[in-house]
Parts: structure tokens; C-alpha cells; sequence
């Protein structure tokens, strides 16, 4: 029948989410073309499935980055069958990207690096831990440049800690270099212990005893002579490529790589937990079965140390 013969769709960056979505670009009037976005081929997909059987059905995706407003999400009613699977594809030759991250704007230049300010984050409504730069992965700023600092001592845990837990250790006097007026929920400390490494968040040093504080605790002991390193610190901004995030101000700091530029730079920071998720429903037993993906760019999805920590329990 017509109804289940084979349907094709097509999303691209110069589309339209009010289009058929049944042209791979737009006509010569622009008055129909591609889909602009993959939600939207799924939601014109779930109301043909919803009129009955359907063929096959592909959705060809044109190159570029698609940035998410939300991220995507499949269910059991965007499933085919195996006679009739649903195929979300790269339109040929070309590289599409799903992003759940956000290109930033309004980039200024400080001359030692560059900044941006970011409402959200100085609202607390966004954080994240990772930064794209054309492309490419930027890392954090770390003290020591080089090498790792070392625990000078152990301190006095919380009462209420297990055994093993710890909280707070005592630092060398050489270690870390933090000036006064960093703010210490931005700066993480990850810890080598040794097979596996425990991410933390500061709570308050005591600089006369020498002694740094976390927001939550290992379930391991902090013991001296442990490795550990200081990211996101102001203090730590020393090499290009380098970035930190400053949530009082909501300001980001990026030192640039030599060659590039305010004006040809795409900065991307991620702004959702994932960029698809695919959720069945285990109480009806019903799954998402037959929703292929191939040539697709799943990218920029964030991620944050939560306040008590990432730790190997």
C-alpha cells in the first residue's frame, strides 16, 4: 500500500521547522524545503506512525552542527520495525554534528587571554568543566604546570566519616599558590590515588595550618605523599589553550592558541547533561527497537563535579 512504502526526510542548518521537510534544500521560492531540526523530523515521523504502519522511513541529515535546544529524546512511539526500521543518516559526504553545547558570543579580548560573560553562570543556573575551540578540546588551567603536587600531611576528618573517608589534608608550604581572592567552589582538586582518582570541591582552606577542606569526602584516606592536582584556578591561567571558569562573575577566561582569532573562533561550551537520550518504558515492557543512527557527530555534552564529589566508592 501507499502508506507503507518508503518515506524520506531531510534536516539541514538552511531549513525550516514549518517546511515539509521532503526537499533536501529549500525551493526556488523558499516557500518549502528541509526540516531545521531533528526534533522536528521526529515529531512529523511519530504523527505518520501515530495514522498507522509506515515503510521505511529515513531522515538524511546535512552537514554542520545542529546546537540542541533541549536535549533529544526517543521513546518506544519512535520505533520502527525490521521490515520498516527508522534511520536518522548523514546526507551523503556530509558531517552532521548534535550538539549540546552552546557557541559563545560577545567574545572580548584582554590582551593576556580572552573573556566572555556568561549571565547564567554568575546566576548559577550553569557550570561546566569542558570547552571546545574549533573543534578541539581545550583544557582546563592546573597548578602545577608540570608534574603533580604531593599531600604534605593528613588532617582531622569529619566526625560523622567512616573509617576510610577523608575530607581534608594538610598541604606543603610551597603548595598551591592560591590567592585570596579566588573563589574556592570553582576550584577542584583531583586526587591519584592508586588505582583510581576522587574529583573535589573546596570547602575553605585554612591557610595557618595549612590545611584545605572539602565539600565532601573520599573513601579513601588522604594520606601524605598522595598525588594531586588544582584545576580552574585564576592562579593556574599560564599556557595557551588553557581556560578557566569564575562563577562569581560569571566570566570566562580562554588563552587563545597562536593563530587564533576573536573574529574565526568557534567556542563551544556544553550546555545540556546529554544530547540524546533513549528511553523505553520498562513497566509496559515496551522498548525502542529498529532507530538506527549512522554518520552522526554526537558531541559537547556536559558534565560538572556534583558538591559532595566524584569519588570511587
Amino acid at each position: 500500500s501507499v502508506g507503507r512504502a518508503e518515506q524520506t526526510f531531510y534536516v539541514s542548518l538552511g531549513g525550516n521547522d514549518a517546511w515539509s521537510g521532503r526537499l533536501p534544500a529549500a525551493s526556488a521560492r523558499k516557500t518549502d524545503g528541509p526540516f531545521r531540526s531533528v526534533a522536528r523530523a521526529r515529531d512529523e515521523i511519530r504523527g505518520l506512525k501515530g495514522k498507522g504502519p509506515t515503510g521505511p522511513v529515513t531522515v538524511y541529515l546535512g552537514g554542520g552542527r545542529y546546537e540542541l535546544a533541549e536535549t533529544l529524546v526517543f521513546t518506544p512511539a519512535d520505533s520502527g520495525t525490521k521490515e520498516a526500521p527508522v534511520v536518522y543518516s548523514a546526507y551523503k559526504g556530509e558531517l552532521p554534528i548534535l550538539s549540546a553545547g552552546r557557541k559563545l558570543t560577545a567574545i572580548r579580548d584582554a590582551k593576556t587571554h580572552w573573556e566572555v560573560d556568561l549571565p547564567e553562570v554568575k546566576q548559577g543556573d550553569w557550570e561546566f568543566s569542558q570547552l571546545f575551540v574549533n573543534g578541539s578540546r581545550r583544557m582546563r588551567s592546573r597548578l602545577p604546570a608540570k608534574g603533580y603536587y604531593t599531600i604534605a600531611g593528613s588532617a582531622p576528618r569529619a566526625a560523622y566519616l567512616a573509617e576510610k573517608a577523608s575530607d581534608a589534608f594538610r598541604y606543603d608550604s610551597r603548595d598551591p599558590q592560591l590567592s585570596p581572592d579566588e573563589n574556592l567552589l570553582d576550584i577542584e582538586i583531583e586526587v591519584f590515588h592508586h588505582w583510581s582518582t576522587s574529583k573535589l570541591r573546596i570547602g575553605e582552606i585554612d591557610r595557618g595550618a595549612r590545611i584545605i577542606t572539602f565539600t565532601g569526602a573520599t573513601h579513601r584516606n588522604l594520606t601524605p605523599n598522595t598525588r594531586y592536582l588544582v584545576e580552574n584556578t585564576q592562579a593556574g591561567m599560564k599556557a595557551p589553550g588553557q581556560w578557566c571558569l569564575i562563577s562569581s562573575t560569571g566570566t570566562l577566561r580562554y588563552i587563545p592558541l597562536p593563530g587564533e582569532t576573536i573574529s574565526s573562533a568557534e567556542i563551544v561550551a556544553p550546555r545540556h547533561a546529554a544530547v540524546m537520550k533513549i528511553s523505553g518504558d520498562l513497566d509496559k515492557k515496551r522498548w525502542v527497537e529498529h532507530l538506527v543512527f549512522k554518520g552522526i557527530t554526537f558531541a559537547h555534552a556536559n558534565w560538572s563535579t556534583p558538591l559532595q564529589g566524584n569519588v570511587v566508592s
